[in-house]
């Protein structure tokens, strides 16, 4: 025993050493022309800066840069769809070679990856809300419910300035429908992409006249390992020629992106020369650049402790999920014990066609995937009652509720036909006083049910109910600390199966005690 975890911890030091001689020696520029073939991550949602086409090809002024540097390089490219959430994790991982993702560079990002200058693009953020609710003005969302979008840089600040109750989701196509089926007040996103939805005639009762806040330039983005350093000096080379000879302006045209102004303005800016003749745009001894070139983030870096990695801030915010999701636990497990007993009341009936009928649509309703229900519920049904007057306008509900119904019915059902088979089986007197043995008979299966429900319960992250699951992926896609958030998650609810399963058993423990 002893001989086997010494050869374990042995074989774990040996991957370890030699990941650390990889990072140090390796080169990934000579790796990437070795393999003739570079990764690059682009989005592909996010129009028309990445985009999938008609015939399922990615495509965008990001994608032709991507291109652009490949043929520089001389070696094939391989596109790679990212997400705001995951674009950082695929390059850590080694997914990747490059990123070409809207990322905006920030002394945050600064700490976790490598921000090639100079930059190729700048945006901001701004609000699409509907004409009607005429907002025109950043102060008229305190207090308001607004959509965000997953890993965006300004999530945080927009939050703590303006007050707000945040609805996050983890694609544009959920935040759209979430605007669109009046979830929030306004989504705040990137100007230019906003812009771009609104040449649509499907957007033409939206509008987006507050004014654009939080600028910043985008940067391409490679490991911050020593080992892309050549690749990140190649790199910002390539960009210098980009910038020089107008080929940004040119691609920004071709996709008719806004602020086309700006990209003119540095043709100009890397185009001057001094009284020598010598460009002005390039980098001193310390790698920096002129401001009239190029500008770093000059914000601060949030101050954290050496082993806790987040701001006061943030740490709240994670503790507060961990608290609300242990209260919507307990709420939807405590849901379903009652609807399940009232399904149950339904085999108490002494038609038979009746009662068949009645399990017959429970059976469906078991046979239809939670996170079908989830979306049906709460962007459609919901959302058509919310529009309406009178009695459907009581139909309407809001992500939390919505959760607890879907997972709990579900759930409930599950419980009702191992009841009913159990009756069924047993040839248990239909009567009300026999319901009490038949829980008892069937109390592994139901404790079963519902620890399987404790887990599924961060399900209702997809409706952004503000949960662990939902918290966890926001900070990982924001700030990075992957393997501590995800460690942190995963004891969290190795404790909270652990609560529910010991609860569980008290209360089981417990009922035979109230039958005697």
């Amino acid at each position: 025993m002893l001989k086997a975890v010494s050869s374990l911890f042995m074989g774990t030091f040996l991957i370890i050493l030699s990941s650390a001689f990889h990072h140090a020696f390796a080169d990934d520029l000579a790796e990437i022309q070795a393999k003739d073939l570079i990764r690059i991550g682009v989005k592909t949602d996010y129009p028309p800066w990445g985009m999938l086409s008609s015939a399922g090809e990615i495509v965008g002024f990001e994608p032709d840069l991507a291109h652009l540097i490949g043929a520089e390089l001389g070696v094939q490219v391989k596109l790679k769809s990212v997400t705001s959430g995951n674009r950082f994790q695929l390059l850590e991982e080694g997914e990747v070679d490059v990123l070409i993702a809207t990322v905006g560079d920030t002394q945050q990002r600064r700490k976790r990856v490598t921000m090639i200058e100079p930059h190729y693009y700048r945006s901001g953020v701004t609000l699409l809300s509907a004409k009607a609710d005429k907002i025109n003005r950043w102060e008229q969302i305190r207090g308001e419910k607004i959509c965000l979008y997953g890993g965006a840089y300004f999530n945080k600040q927009l939050i703590q300035d303006y007050d707000i109750e945040p609805l996050i989701l983890f694609n544009t196509r959920d935040a759209q429908l979430a605007l669109l089926t009046k979830k929030c007040r306004a989504w705040a996103y990137d100007n230019g992409a906003i812009y771009h939805l609104l040449t649509f005639d499907s957007w033409q009762d939206y509008e987006a006249k507050a004014p654009i806040i939080y600028p910043i330039l985008w940067s391409v983005v490679v490991s911050n390992q020593p080992s892309s350093a050549s690749l990140a000096e190649k790199i910002a080379n390539i960009i210098i020629s980009w910038q020089r000879q107008a080929t940004l302006y040119h691609y920004a045209s071709k996709w008719a992106l806004p602020d086309q102004a700006y990209l003119a303005d540095r043709v100009l800016a890397w185009n001057k020369k001094d009284k020598d003749g010598k460009y002005v745009c390039q980098f001193n001894q310390n790698k920096q650049l002129p401001l009239e070139c190029d500008q770093s983030p000059t914000s601060k870096s949030d101050i954290t402790t050496s082993w806790w990695p987040f701001d006061q801030y943030d740490s709240k915010w994670l503790m507060t999920a961990f608290y609300q999701t242990l209260l919507f636990t307990f709420a939807v497990v405590l849901l379903t014990l009652i609807i399940a007993y009232c399904f149950t009341l339904f085999s108490l009936l002494k038609n038979p066609y009746l009662r068949k009928m009645i399990n017959s649509m429970i059976n469906i309703q078991r046979s239809i995937p939670p996170i079908v229900l989830l979306y049906l519920l709460y962007f459609g049904l919901f959302s058509y009652a919310n529009n309406q007057t009178g009695v459907l306008s009581l139909f309407s509900g809001g992500a939390i509720g919505t959760a607890l119904l879907v997972l709990s019915l579900y759930t409930a059902a599950g419980i009702s036909s191992l009841l009913e088979d159990n009756i069924e089986h047993q040839q248990h007197t239909r009567r009300f006083n026999s319901l009490h043995k038949t829980f008892m008979d069937c109390q592994h299966g139901i404790k079963a049910n519902l620890i399987n429900l404790v887990k599924a319960s961060a399900m209702a992250s997809a409706l952004s109910v503000p949960n662990a699951i939902l918290v966890t992926t926001s900070l990982v896609a924001s700030q990075g600390h992957t393997l501590f958030l995800m460690t942190l998650l995963m004891l969290f609810y190795f404790f909270e199966v652990v609560l529910f399963s010991k609860g569980l058993d008290m209360l089981f423990h417990f009922l035979p005690q109230q039958q005697a």
